[in-house]
């Protein structure tokens, strides 16, 4: 294939050599670009909840037993550093239209499931460890383990 003359810069030089597959061309994220990512999507799920007050009502209540959604985001959904909850991802979930299933460790050390919106078949499952989630992907060779190694 034959590249256009045009760009003689380092910008052009790139664009010549960069490869055919899609996946390889990822640019490196800056720090701002993934806080503005995630603070837009906390801002869909604040969104989300604030459309619907009677159905997230009684997931948002204070110590006093009063329901006020408006202050829930404000203190819970829409600041960047506060952690995510499940109220906040079945809000997100139902927005994006995109169900999701999330996998943890109940108390009694077997796996559980939920999935959001009920029985929906899930496009994303995410691995909840007490104040994290990670992304599940299917099919993905699973890391070894330091224990696995020794033995």
């Amino acid at each position: 294939m034959e590249y256009p003359r045009r760009g003689r810069g380092r910008a052009a030089t790139r664009l010549r050599e960069s490869p055919r597959d899609p996946r390889k061309r990822r640019r490196p994220r800056r720090q701002g670009d993934v806080l503005s990512l995630v603070w837009y999507m906390r801002l869909l799920a604040a969104g989300r909840i604030k459309a619907d007050p009677d159905r997230f009502a009684p997931f948002v209540m204070d110590d006093n037993g009063v329901a006020d959604v408006h202050d829930f985001c404000r203190r819970e959904v829409e600041p960047v550093s506060v952690e995510c909850d499940q109220v906040q991802i079945i809000a997100l979930t139902e927005m994006l239209g995109v169900p999701v299933a999330i996998e943890y460790l109940d108390a009694s050390g077997e796996p559980s499931k939920f999935v959001c919106p009920d029985g929906a078949e899930p496009h994303v499952t995410l691995l909840y460890r007490p104040g994290h989630y990670d992304v599940l992907y299917e099919g993905a060779p699973a890391a070894a383990s330091p224990v696995a190694a020794a033995a």
